[in-house]
């Protein structure tokens, strides 16, 4: 069983598979010495709420992510 913290309380959540369709543009700086800077955040998992909802009476969504850093 998967859990994930929600006001604070664990509440038991499910996995959301992701598709392939996803992409993750760069964001790209220019920094003040001339470097160009990239940056991504990749999602790793989404979960969502099996018994707890929103105030919608919608279930709630989790994400865990990754920021990747690009430099040059």
């Amino acid at each position: 069983m998967l859990t994930e913290e929600y006001n604070g309380e664990q509440i038991e959540v499910e996995e959301v598979q992701v598709t392939d369709d996803a992409r993750e543009p760069w964001s790209v700086y220019v920094l003040a010495d001339g470097t160009q800077l990239s940056l991504k955040n990749v999602l790793l998992m989404v979960t969502k709420s099996v018994k707890v909802m929103g105030a919608d009476g919608k279930p709630l969504y989790f994400t865990r992510s990754q920021p990747i850093t690009k430099i040059g």
